[in-house]
C-alpha cells in the first residue's frame, strides 16, 4: 500500500512482478502462441527474462488472476485468452508514448481495429479501465483514519486481498481526525487519478458525503461508525444480533444480574450493541437495572473505570457484557486488582474477537466480527460498480458468531455477597 499525497505520481507505483508480467505477454505475442499453447516452466521463463523464479511466480499469479494464463497439473502453464492479451498490448503501446502504428504491436491487425472501436470508457475486470487511450490501470484509494488497532489492519487485509485478485493498484490515505488531511484527501479524489475508494471509518470524520457523491466515483464505506448515508453503499456486521447472542449466552448460563459497558456513544455499532443487550434481557423477562448499564468508549481505560464502578455497587452483577475486546482488557485489570476471579466470581464476554482476547487469562469469550471479509465484500461491491453493474443491495451486513472460551461460567451461590465484601 502507498500513502497518497497531493503530488503523488500514482503511475510510478509499479511492482516488479507486473513489469515481468508484461514481458511474458510480449513473449507470447512474439512467439505467436495461441490459446492453449504451453509456456516454458517458471524456472525457464526466469532464465529467459533475467529475473528470479520468485518474481516470475508472482507475475504468473497476476496473469492467472486476470485470466490471461492458465495452469493444469501435468501440463503446466498455457495461454488462456488472446483477446485480452490484445487489450493489454493496447495499453503497453500507449504507455511507451507510441502510436499503434509506431509500436511493435502494429503488426497485429485486430489490435488497430479494436482500438478504433473502443468505447470512451469501460472497465475490463482484472486488467484496467479501457479508454481510447488504451487500457489504463485502476487505482483504488483506501481511506483510513487510524492504523492503531487490529480492527483497522484486519479490514485493510481484506481490501488489499480483494484488490489483488481484481488486479487493482491500492493507494492508502490516512486522514485521522484533522480537517487539513480531509481536505487534502478530497483534492486527491477531485484530481481524477482515483477510480474508486474504500472508506474504513472507525471514527467520525468531517467528510461532506453529499459533495463526495457528486463526483460519481464508486465508493463503499466499511463499518461506518457515524450517520449512515443511504446513497453510498456500505458493509458492516450484525452488531445488534451479536449483542443479543452474547447476552443470551450469559442468560443460558443462569445469570440474571448482567451488566454492560457500552461503546463510544455516537458510534452506530455501539448503539446497536446496546439495543441488542436490552432486547435480550427484556425477551428473557429480566428487568434492566439502570446501575448495570455503564457508559463507555471503545478504549481500555473505559473498561477499567466502569468495572470499578460496578464492583462498588451494594449488589454488583455476576456477569459483564463488554462492547469491545479492548475494553475487556481494562475489565480484566480492574477485576484482578479487586481480587475477583474470572469466571468463578465474574463472567466476562467481549465483542470483536481481537487477537489479544486469546492472550488474556482466562481466554476471553467474545463475539467474532468478520473484519477481513467485510473488507473483501466492500471491495467486491466497488468492483461491481466499476464494471457499470448495479448492486444487489446498498447495505450488506455480515453475520457475527460467538467464540466460546474460558471467561464465562454459571453463577455460584453466594457470589453476590462475596463481591460486596
Amino acid at each position: 500500500m502507498h500513502k497518497a499525497t497531493s503530488n503523488t505520481n500514482l503511475a510510478s507505483y509499479r511492482p516488479q512482478y507486473e513489469t515481468v508480467a508484461e514481458r511474458i505477454i510480449d513473449y507470447i505475442l512474439e512467439a505467436h502462441l495461441k490459446p492453449g499453447d504451453r509456456l516454458p516452466p517458471e524456472q525457464k521463463l526466469g532464465e529467459q527474462l533475467g529475473v528470479g523464479r520468485s518474481v516470475v511466480r508472482e507475475a504468473v499469479k497476476y496473469l492467472s488472476a486476470t485470466g490471461l494464463i492458465g495452469a493444469r497439473r501435468g501440463y503446466g502453464l498455457y495461454v488462456a485468452d488472446r483477446e485480452e492479451l490484445l487489450d493489454r498490448m493496447t495499453y503497453l503501446a500507449e504507455s511507451m508514448g507510441l502510436s499503434l502504428a509506431e509500436s511493435q504491436y502494429s503488426r497485429i491487425p485486430a489490435l488497430t481495429e479494436r482500438q478504433e472501436n473502443a468505447p470512451d470508457h469501460a472497465n475490463l475486470p482484472g486488467l484496467g479501465r479501457i479508454t481510447r487511450k488504451g487500457v489504463q490501470p485502476i487505482y483504488v484509494n483506501i481511506v483510513v483514519n487510524s492504523l492503531a488497532t487490529h480492527y483497522d489492519f484486519a479490514i485493510l487485509r481484506g481490501v488489499e486481498s480483494a484488490c489483488y485478485e481484481h488486479g487493482y493498484y491500492t493507494v492508502l490515505s490516512t486522514v485521522y481526525d484533522e480537517r487539513g488531511q480531509e481536505r487534502n484527501w478530497m483534492k486527491t479524489i477531485k484530481s481524477g487519478n482515483i477510480d474508486g475508494a474504500i472508506l474504513v471509518l472507525s471514527a467520525n470524520l468531517n467528510i461532506d458525503f453529499t459533495t463526495l457523491n457528486q463526483h460519481n466515483l464508486p465508493i463503499v464505506i466499511v463499518d461506518n461508525c457515524g450517520e449512515m448515508v443511504p446513497e453510498i453503499p456500505s458493509v458492516g456486521a450484525t452488531n445488534w444480533t451479536g449483542a443479543l447472542q452474547a447476552t443470551h449466552y450469559l442468560i443460558r448460563l443462569g445469570h440474571t444480574k448482567i451488566a454492560t459497558i457500552s461503546g463510544t456513544p455516537n458510534f452506530i455499532a455501539a448503539q446497536a450493541r446496546a439495543a441488542g443487550f436490552r432486547v435480550a434481557l427484556e425477551s428473557a423477562g429480566i428487568a434492566i437495572n439502570p446501575q448495570y448499564v455503564r457508559p463507555g468508549f471503545f478504549v481500555g481505560d473505559s473498561g477499567y473505570v466502569q468495572t470499578n464502578e460496578l464492583l462498588n455497587l451494594p449488589e454488583p452483577p455476576t456477569a459483564i457484557f463488554v462492547c469491545n475486546d479492548i475494553q475487556s482488557i481494562g475489565v480484566y485489570h480492574a477485576l484482578r486488582e479487586r481480587g475477583v476471579k474470572i469466571p468463578e466470581e465474574m463472567s466476562v464476554i467481549g465483542f470483536d474477537n481481537d487477537p489479544r482476547s486469546e492472550d488474556l487469562w482466562p481466554q476471553l469469550t467474545t463475539i467474532n466480527q468478520p473484519l477481513m471479509e467485510m473488507g473483501r465484500v466492500g471491495t467486491n461491491m466497488m468492483a461491481t460498480m466499476l464494471q457499470g453493474k448495479k448492486l444487489d443491495a446498498n447495505r450488506v451486513e455480515l453475520a457475527t458468531t460467538i467464540v466460546i472460551r474460558d471467561s464465562c461460567a454459571a453463577p455460584r451461590p453466594g457470589v453476590i455477597e462475596s463481591l460486596g465484601r
